[in-house]
């Protein structure tokens, strides 16, 4: 969890730049809690979680344009994962849930014109 909040508070640093690619990897934890938001345009924001047990994993990403969020829940148990984009322009949004047991996955994208 140290290492999750380390990474944010990096990110928080570099927020003002554009056209950046932020990476989160959790991986192999028990009872984390992994959040990643991004407000940039023409950014790649990616968060892998896998192997993990009793993991909420949250990816949001609000007011973006021309973005592509990618979400990866694999191999979990009892996890839920969600994934928000909203206010979102020319947005391909990807959520991917394999292999989970008791998983509850959500994707809610509203207000969004020409999304694939």
């Amino acid at each position: 969890m140290k290492r999750v909040l380390q990474s944010f508070i990096e990110w928080r640093e570099d927020k003002d730049e554009m056209d950046m690619t932020e990476t989160m990897t959790t991986a192999n934890d028990m009872y984390g809690t992994a959040t990643m938001t991004t407000n940039d345009t023409n950014e790649t924001a990616t968060m892998t979680t896998a192997n993990d047990t009793n993991l909420t994993a949250t990816t949001t990403t609000a007011n973006d344009t021309n973005v592509t969020a990618t979400m990866t829940t694999a191999n979990d148990k009892n996890g839920t994962a969600t994934m928000t984009t909203e206010n979102d322009t020319n947005v391909t949004t990807t959520m991917t849930t394999a292999n989970d047991r008791n998983v509850t996955a959500m994707m809610t994208t509203p207000y969004d014109i020409d999304m694939t």
